[in-house]
């Protein structure tokens, strides 16, 4: 009785630690692909605003400044061309007219098969990709 009870002291906080280690774990693997994917011209792409692990970067539009206020801002802070996390969609915000005449020239290819937000096509009516 007693070592089995000794046993189920030991193993029971074992038992409850072990999803807070792989959940750590799988936090520290992924903010590492996001440092590959994100860098400072060896990555794939620019450097943009510090996401959060579920919202990503909608914790950055809670201010009482209007959308497109708020998308200039970080425009000036991390450049033309910067990645944001909508939650789990990443996106990529142009705000540059020279560097949107690029994507749409010389990019299109990349850009035509992307999928469309299911949110998008019910307040429009129409399947749009780009707006102005």
């Amino acid at each position: 009785m007693l070592f089995h009870d000794l046993t189920m002291s030991l193993v029971l906080p074992f038992l409850l630690c072990l999803p807070l280690f792989f959940f750590f774990f799988s936090l520290k693997k992924k903010r590492r692909v996001d440092k590959e994917l994100v860098g400072t011209g060896t990555g794939l792409l620019p450097p943009g605003p510090p996401k959060l692990l579920f919202i990503g970067n909608f914790h950055q539009f809670t201010t009482t400044s209007s959308l497109h206020r708020r998308l200039h801002h970080l425009s000036r802070r991390y450049g033309p061309l910067m990645p944001l996390q909508l939650g789990s969609r990443p996106t990529v915000v142009v705000s540059s007219a020279r560097i949107a005449k690029e994507i749409m020239k010389t990019h299109d290819l990349e850009f035509a098969g992307r999928p469309s937000f299911v949110c998008q096509q019910k307040l429009e009516g129409i399947e749009e990709d780009m707006h102005y």
